[in-house]
């Protein structure tokens, strides 16, 4: 009731030492001013707590603008800028997720140290990790989508399943060394999904016009599966379109040999001998 108005605040009674009460009109100078409803504090510090929302934007870049234009703003002796909410939070989780992904990483390679019994191989397999983050960055660059938290989490999901690929291409090379005592290198060209790749992309090459980069990829791949009927298959037909029809009947020839039942072959060998000259038929 005393606080009600500025009047009744300076006729509060202040008892003095010597026994005697004065209003404390008497001993302090009063002025209206503004100031807070109240008064927070954390760890014993006072603290002043500014929020916001935002919308139609991501944390990261509002706090990256943020921390740009507080640093060019003169700070008094004994405070700072701290930030909290759902950024604090963010931080939080995302050095959560990055011990996660460290111990993954620790604990795969002891396990993996324990199966191959060796120190080398499990490395081999953990340096592939790193490569999966082109496509992350590919992907996350191509959709606009930023690196939040359900990112990261697929990140460490990619990492096991790099892992895993890896340790299959691993152990395949080495099981091709010691059966058949290859070489390294021809080891790792004879995986079934390296072939796969050269194919592939000599299949995409054929398909852009490019005749010489397909069947250099044929050529590799024949070199290291002499007997894949598909691929001699397509070199005939790259040899073919390339002018080389010696070449080209040679090659189909000889993925017969190597698949007599495949009609495709029989169809591409037919529909050339149907359609070419009757000098050049002789020939072939």
């Amino acid at each position: 009731q005393d606080r009600q108005k500025l009047s009744s605040v300076e006729q509060i009674p202040i008892y003095t030492p010597v026994g005697r009460t004065v209003p404390a009109a008497r001993l302090v100078y009063m002025e209206r001013r503004e100031g807070p409803v109240n008064i927070e504090r954390k760890d014993q510090e006072r603290i002043v707590t500014v929020s916001a929302n935002f919308a139609d934007r991501d944390l990261g870049s509002i706090m990256t603008d943020l921390e740009a234009r507080l640093r060019e703003l003169p700070l008094p002796l004994d405070f700072a800028i701290l930030f909290g909410g759902e950024y604090k939070e963010q931080q939080k989780a995302f050095v959560g997720l990055l011990l996660c992904l460290i111990l993954a990483v620790v604990l795969v390679y002891m396990v993996m140290a324990a199966q191959f019994e060796s120190f080398r191989d499990p490395l081999v397999i953990l340096f592939s990790i790193p490569l999966a983050s082109v496509g992350v960055i590919l992907v996350l660059f191509l959709t606009n989508t930023t690196f939040n938290i359900q990112a990261f989490i697929g990140v460490i999901m990619l990492a096991g399943i790099v892992v895993n690929n890896a340790i299959v291409l691993v152990d395949y090379t080495n099981l091709l060394r010691r059966r058949d005592g290859l070489q390294l290198r021809h080891a790792v060209e004879l995986d079934p999904r390296h072939l796969l790749a050269r194919k592939n992309l000599a299949f995409l090459l054929l398909r852009t016009g490019d005749l010489e980069g397909a069947r250099a990829q044929y050529d590799a791949v024949l070199e290291i599966a002499p007997d894949d009927a598909g691929a001699m298959r397509s070199l005939g037909v790259t040899l073919l379109r390339l002018g080389d029809v010696r070449s080209g009947i040679e090659r189909l020839d000889h993925a017969l040999e190597l698949a007599p039942d495949d009609r495709e072959t029989h169809r591409v060998l037919a529909w050339h001998l149907a359609s070419s000259p009757v000098d050049e038929v002789r020939d072939g």
